[in-house]
């Protein structure tokens, strides 16, 4: 008889049980940081959008925040007219956005002053949720 090299099938079936289970071990973990950081991103770009608005204002003499919750989006609006791109936060992120009510509408004036009453917007991913509130004088602080 000759010696032939390789492996039986035994320890294939084995190695194979090994990686499945290591597998299922990684996904959960996986799956819990991707939610984070879709939530992280998502607040991150509401903030941003919140102080670019806040530039226009001040450049512009006025300008507002349209957050679409339902939707998903948002955009900046100065003197009637839409400036810049709709942003699709919850697409781009995979996240939902959620508020008491189903549009914002975040207005500062020319000197960078928000003019609106406090606004929460809850971010939501698998089962990580986070929140961005914007205060009446329009400071963003998420948590």
């Amino acid at each position: 008889m000759r010696y032939r090299a390789g492996y039986s099938l035994i320890e294939l079936v084995f190695v194979l049980m090994l990686m499945t289970i290591l597998f299922g071990l990684v996904t959960a973990p996986i799956a819990q940081m991707r939610d984070v950081l879709a939530v992280r991103g998502a607040r991150s770009e509401l903030a941003a959008l919140v102080a670019v608005t806040r530039a226009t204002a001040i450049a512009a003499g006025g300008a507002t925040l349209v957050v679409d919750v339902e939707a998903g989006t948002a955009w900046i609006e100065s003197g009637g007219a839409r400036v810049g791109d709709v942003q699709h936060i919850a697409g781009r992120h995979h996240v939902k956005l959620a508020s008491g009510r189903a549009r914002l509408s975040l207005r500062y004036d020319a000197l960078g002053i928000g003019r609106m009453s406090n606004a929460v917007v809850r971010v939501k991913s698998g089962n990580v949720t986070g929140t961005i509130t914007i205060s009446a004088y329009g400071r963003v602080r998420e948590s």
